[in-house]
């Protein structure tokens, strides 16, 4: 594969942020603040309460999957769409694309990397390092502590396979949905008709979500936090991905502009490979980290450290060096030294 860029013709200068667009940043990070404040103090007691007052029918097929060897469910929608959506963007830039399916690329690959790295990497890291102890863990036979979410759980790597509490993973398999309402309702070039589906989507995307977070409550696997905690904290990162960092308006006006224009190759699944990678070493750094804290812990737990400090410095200067090279292609600016060096 050629990741060489190939500058377009046209220089696209790089836009200020639309003030809108950083106020309802601002005002997503008040939302995330004052929802995790709110469901804090009653999380113990509300999810219990659900827990109680469980409503099968709804709890099962919200939860239930095909994956997973069952009947079909709400959690198959969004593992379909993540598969028809890696499908089509490894389609719409094989070799010999032609420009239509090129100018798919732009949206493709923001759901590409919002569903690979926000929903998979970010929030299984926070699962492995936290440790929070599910519902179903604490008020169970297993007795084990409850802990807030902004807490340490009981499970650590040195207990063996675990799967973390917070945040959920399944409500945030379903918020991905959300990247496909930025895509319908914040394209400069669709028409009101297209916008206003995707403000729609966007809308249906929260219920449904907020209708998993009940759900898995009910059934025991999840604290509330778990799923508030995943709505509140993904949309931010869908926001500033969409606007600052993959500048999805940006590209689809340079691919609008010509053949070629805007296009670095499959660069945001080489960016997916880095930022998971760096998000490894992340983890592996602070389970190390963690060791002292744990229940009694194999003291080479420490060793964690050095592989983890490794892939960090391994996977950022390339993370930085392809995320160059993808600005100098949208901006049709020759590289400067400093970039020459990270390549």
């Amino acid at each position: 594969m050629n990741r060489t860029p190939q500058a377009s013709h046209s220089r696209t200068p790089r836009p200020a942020a639309p003030r809108a667009v950083r106020r309802v940043f601002v005002a997503q990070m008040a939302l995330l603040a004052l929802g995790l404040a709110l469901v804090t103090p009653v999380d113990r007691a509300w999810s219990e309460y659900l827990a109680l007052h469980r409503a099968p029918v709804f709890t099962d097929w919200m939860r239930r999957t095909l994956f997973e060897g069952h009947l079909p469910g709400a959690s198959d929608l969004p593992i379909l769409f993540l598969l028809a959506v890696i499908v089509g963007y490894f389609w719409c830039t094989r070799a010999g694309a032609g420009h239509r399916a090129r100018a798919l690329q732009p949206a493709l690959g923001y759901l590409f990397v919002t569903a690979v790295v926000s929903s998979l990497a970010v929030v299984h890291g926070l699962k492995w390092v936290l440790g929070r102890a599910r519902p179903s863990e604490v008020l169970g036979h297993a007795a084990l502590p409850f802990s807030d979410w902004f807490r340490l759980g009981p499970h650590y790597v040195a207990d063996g396979i675990y799967r973390g509490s917070f945040p959920s993973g399944h409500t945030a398999a379903v918020f991905v949905l959300l990247g496909l309402a930025y895509v319908l309702a914040c394209d400069p070039r669709l028409g009101r008709r297209w916008r206003t589906l995707g403000g729609l989507l966007g809308v249906l995307v929260f219920a449904v979500a907020g209708a998993m977070t009940v759900a898995n409550a009910m059934a025991r696997s999840h604290w509330l936090s778990d799923g508030v905690a995943s709505m509140l904290l993904l949309w931010p990162v869908m926001h500033a991905l969409y606007f600052w960092v993959l500048r999805v308006p940006d590209q689809r006006r340079a691919a609008a502009a010509g053949p070629g224009g805007g296009s670095a190759g499959r660069w945001e699944a080489w960016l997916c490979l880095y930022a998971t990678l760096l998000i490894l070493g992340l983890v592996l750094t602070l389970l190390g980290l963690r060791a002292p804290w744990a229940q009694s812990p194999p003291p080479s737990l420490l060793a964690l450290v050095l592989p983890g400090v490794l892939l960090v410095g391994w996977a950022w200067p390339r993370l930085r060096a392809e995320y160059a090279r993808f600005r100098c292609v949208l901006e049709g600016s020759a590289p400067t030294a400093r970039v020459m060096r990270l390549w």
